[in-house]
């Protein structure tokens, strides 16, 4: 004898969070610096940046970073935003230019 059993199948998709990064240079009393802003529904503490796809620091997620250490001579520098210790969560990469 054989036994049929009807099952419902559904899928749950989770979309994963985005992370919007805003970047604005220029100089203060000659010295070059950014400002890093960014706005997230990630709900990480903490977020690492990078520039020129080198991992610069670990920071709060709090949506503000200023970049003082500006090499000299640099014409352009890209900058992204990722969650702490993840390569998927990240925002797009955005240049500032000098």
């Amino acid at each position: 004898d054989a036994i049929s059993q009807a099952v419902d199948v559904t899928e749950n998709i989770v979309n994963e969070p985005t992370i919007e990064l805003l970047v604005n240079s220029g100089k203060f009393r000659g010295d070059k610096r950014v400002m890093l802003s960014w706005s997230t529904d990630s709900r990480a503490d903490w977020v690492d940046v990078y520039r020129d796809d080198d991992l610069m620091l670990q920071t709060e997620n709090d949506g503000e970073f200023v970049d003082l250490d500006i090499p000299p001579r640099t014409k352009e520098i890209t900058y992204r935003i990722c969650e702490k210790d993840s390569n998927t969560v990240c925002s797009q990469k955005v240049s500032a230019k000098f």
